[in-house]
């Protein structure tokens, strides 16, 4: 039980780890990610899962690939009519009640489609500022809106043509989107 708990190897249990390891999941302190490293100027600091140990070393490539561009276009190329992303049909009942059926699939081909052709809007209307710095020059774009398709395919869109998303999820509340906005 120590050394399950002991998540750092120190040979000590944290309150942290005891808290892990014993207290009810939603008794638990929200720990989502935790910095690395020391701050520089002009530079965001590395924010980690705060559940693995700062030694331990990130993944840099999966199967040679380095991004989720290039992944999500190597999956286009080799699998386009492969289910990839899924909404389950939405059907009104009596009363305004709603019930959901059978998935509907989209492959990575119709993603891909959707994906490039979000991407030609943006770029045509010129939704996507651009900012220049001493880094270089980059896109941006916010999105506000629930998970699901339309978000992935726009996501995607993005991704593909090099604009970096700022996401809202509609989970922030009203008050907190307004202010975001203003």
């Amino acid at each position: 039980m120590i050394r399950e708990a002991d998540q750092d190897g120190d040979g000590q249990i944290s309150f942290d780890e005891f808290s892990r390891l014993l207290l009810p999941q939603e008794a638990r302190p929200l720990v989502c990610g935790k910095f690395t490293g020391e701050k520089k100027a002009g530079e965001s600091r590395y924010l980690r899962n705060a559940l693995l140990r700062d030694d331990e070393p990130l993944i840099d490539n999966f199967r040679g690939y380095t991004n989720l561009k290039d992944i999500f276009e190597a999956n286009v190329k080799n699998y386009p009519s492969k289910k990839f992303l899924g909404t389950r049909a939405r059907i009104a009942g009596e009363g305004g009640a709603y019930t959901f059926g059978e998935y509907q699939w989209k492959t990575y081909g119709d993603v891909n489609d959707n994906a490039r052709a979000i991407a030609s809007y943006l770029y045509k209307h010129d939704l996507a500022p651009t900012v220049t710095n001493e880094e270089g020059t980059f896109r941006f774009i916010a999105l506000y809106s629930k998970n699901r398709e339309e978000w992935v395919c726009t996501d995607f869109g993005c991704l593909i043509s090099g604009i970096t998303t700022v996401t809202l999820y509609d989970t922030l509340g009203q008050e907190s989107i307004d202010y975001i906005l203003d």
